[in-house]
């Protein structure tokens, strides 16, 4: 019974956390505008009403929903930080930028290392070799979600593994923005000297870097297991497939 329950509960636990956290900074932020009476305004009077009548058990449910549907709506998918996964053109284009000069070299492969090997001696051999391996893994990415059902269908315990780091992912990497702002909103809004605002602001910076960056090590577990999995035949990749195919063919 608890096993089924997991999957939904790593689905609601990301949105409704980031979106409680961006609450509280909004609240943080705006509570010394918000109205502490009954407003004159009709429509905001009977929402007041509203919430009278139905206590403090109705607020906390409708805050709940709230931050669920806050979280979902800016919730940011693993598979899309990288390039060829979905990534928006605007943030690839600030990645060149950045990368110009001594930084044109940096960068975060979506393979581990030992993951970028075994899938380059799986390809060692056919048309896929005559491919770059960024270019090879691009590809797989692109079909994750469909390797991934492959994957439950042919391998409960691995999948179950996979989705695990996928959540991982997708909580530390969502949690972390509101948590640093929320960090950042006490720090400067706690009254303390300047150098203690400065610090804490740096602080909370660092912690949010070294969080996000667990979240993205997660990600790259994840894949890699998807990865894996074609490699050891577990599951067939189409793309891997079609490209031998299409490079295989010969005109008439």
């Amino acid at each position: 019974m608890l096993t089924s329950l997991l999957p939904g509960v790593r689905e609601v636990r990301t949105p409704v956390a980031s979106g409680f956290a961006w609450l509280l900074v909004g609240w943080l932020v705006l509570a010394d505008h918000l109205p502490r009476g009954r407003p004159a305004q009709h429509v905001f009077a009977t929402l007041w009403d509203l919430g009278s009548y139905v206590g403090k058990g109705g607020l906390l449910v409708a805050v709940s929903f709230a931050a669920y549907l806050l979280g979902a709506f800016l919730e940011v998918d693993p598979l899309h930080l990288w390039e060829h996964g979905g990534r928006p053109a605007w943030i690839n284009h600030l990645r060149d930028i950045a990368r110009r000069g001594r930084f044109h070299r940096a960068g975060i492969f979506p393979l581990s290392g030992q993951t970028q090997r075994d899938l380059h001696d799986f390809t060692a051999e056919g048309y896929a070799a005559d491919h770059p391996l960024m270019f090879l893994a691009s590809g797989i990415m692109r079909e994750e979600r469909q390797l991934a059902t492959k994957l439950q269908a042919a391998n409960v315990e691995l999948y179950n593994r996979y989705d695990r780091a996928l959540a991982e992912a997708t909580f530390r990497i969502n949690v972390t923005p509101p948590l640093v702002v929320l960090a950042v909103v006490l720090a400067w809004g706690s009254g303390a000297g300047p150098w203690l605002v400065a610090g804490g602001t740096a602080a909370a910076g660092g912690a949010g870097v070294l969080f996000f960056r667990q979240g993205v090590r997660c990600a790259i577990r994840s894949r890699d297991i998807i990865v894996q999995a074609v490699v050891a035949e577990v599951v067939p990749s189409r793309f891997l497939g079609n490209l031998d195919q299409t490079a295989g063919e010969t005109p008439a």
